[in-house]
């Protein structure tokens, strides 16, 4: 379901964003 599908790449994006600094991951988004 769509929702299912945003509460998991919410999740996905929170431990992406949480485990390394922010510095670290704006620059591996460039």
């Amino acid at each position: 379901s769509p929702v299912n599908r945003v509460d998991n790449a919410y999740g996905d994006r929170n431990l992406i964003c949480t485990c390394p600094p922010m510095s670290e991951y704006e620059e591996a988004a460039e």
